[in-house]
């Protein structure tokens, strides 16, 4: 089983309980406006283009492999399962009890059928996983790993169906719904809410934070929400993206 990935970062504590390796992969079902990963967006191998250092081939190679001052660079290496594993457990000293391997992206959850391939090799050494999904995927692909994963991160960026429509460019009826039904298996969930200054603060933040909380009384297993702050570091990557 082989899959596109766009990166594998390492002693992370922003990406679930624990100090975690967190493993990117390509493809994206959403369109956030505010991205802070556009590379992972296609489920192509993006090339990626540094204009510092570039040094203006008459003839550009457009071509990572060979362009002779490493301005190019390609996100999304098709690796296998076993691969990624290989990496992963490289890791494995330092996660004591709560750490673990995160799986993120883009949506880690349009590569599917990959996913679960390495989650099935990461939990056979009893390797502690976690999703990161903004939950926009038919209900199926959730299905196929959930007996696999112990924890989600799952994203809320917006309660009001238009507003995230137009931060997103799809509809958040899959989102709410998929989240109810993973709640409902009992798998614990950390809700994370990306705070968007011009987008969802204000009042679509309170109407958020009360959903949330309310979903956190029910649920046991919502263990927590966080409020993730909005930074645009993405921004550079969204001006080196050869096809846009």
């Amino acid at each position: 089983m082989t899959g596109l990935i766009s990166n594998i970062q390492r002693c992370s504590l922003t990406d679930g309980p624990g100090l975690r390796t967190t493993v990117f992969m390509q493809g994206c079902s959403l369109r956030c406006f505010w991205c802070h990963n556009p590379e992972t967006i296609s489920l192509q191998p993006q090339l990626m283009h540094n204009k510092d250092k570039c040094i203006g081939c008459v003839s550009c190679p457009r071509d990572a492999s060979v362009c002779p001052a490493n301005a190019l660079t390609v996100s999304g290496k098709e690796m296998a399962a076993g691969d990624v594993f290989a990496e992963v457990i490289k890791d494995l000293p330092f996660y004591g009890k709560d750490g673990g391997v995160t799986f993120s992206g883009g949506e880690p959850l349009v590569q599917a059928r990959f996913l679960a391939a390495m989650l099935e090799l990461c939990k056979a050494s009893g390797i502690n996983t976690a999703v990161d999904t903004a939950g926009c995927v038919p209900w199926a692909n959730i299905e196929s790993i959930i007996g696999l994963t112990d924890i989600f991160l799952y994203d809320i960026k917006a309660i009001d169906p238009t507003l995230h429509k137009s931060g997103t460019e799809r509809n958040n009826r899959i989102v709410l719904k998929n989240l109810d039904r993973i709640l409902l298996s009992e798998k614990n969930v950390i809700i994370r809410i990306p705070v968007i200054p011009g987008f969802n603060g204000g009042q679509e933040l309170e109407r958020i934070k009360t959903y949330a909380n309310a979903k956190k009384h029910d649920y046991k297993n919502l263990i927590d929400i966080e409020l993730l702050p909005y930074h645009d570091l993405g921004a550079v990557k969204y001006e080196r993206r050869v096809d846009k």
